[in-house]
């Protein structure tokens, strides 16, 4: 809600627009750093920024999207070659390589 102070959100429980899992980890890394540093932790506090990653896949196969959705301007990035790293499924800044680190143990691969 508006309005209320020392509350975080993100993802669904937000009122921001766009729902998709990569700008829901962005507004979890921001919430996370803000709580952080309100916690008195020596970070550096990144805002939000509405960045979407997507990694389609197609078989053996990947596409990866890239687009800032609140720039009307930006056609976005459209690669068959990793547009970030890791190459994770999920972009975030802790999820996706600790997502990326399960998966490699759980089957046998880094990706």
């Amino acid at each position: 809600m508006q309005g209320l102070s020392d509350v975080y959100a993100a993802g669904d429980a937000t009122s921001y627009e766009v729902k998709h899992g990569s700008l829901a980890a962005a507004q979890a890394d921001a919430a996370a750093l803000a709580i952080a540093a309100r916690a008195g932790a020596d970070v550096v506090q990144v805002p939000f920024r509405p960045v979407l990653h997507a990694r389609l896949a197609f078989g053996e196969e990947s596409v990866f999207v890239r687009r800032n959705v609140e720039d009307p301007l930006d056609p976005g990035v459209v690669s068959r070659d990793p547009l970030w790293s890791p190459a994770a499924k999920i972009f975030a800044r802790y999820l996706g390589p600790a997502l990326g680190e399960l998966a490699g143990r759980r089957v046998g691969i880094t990706d």
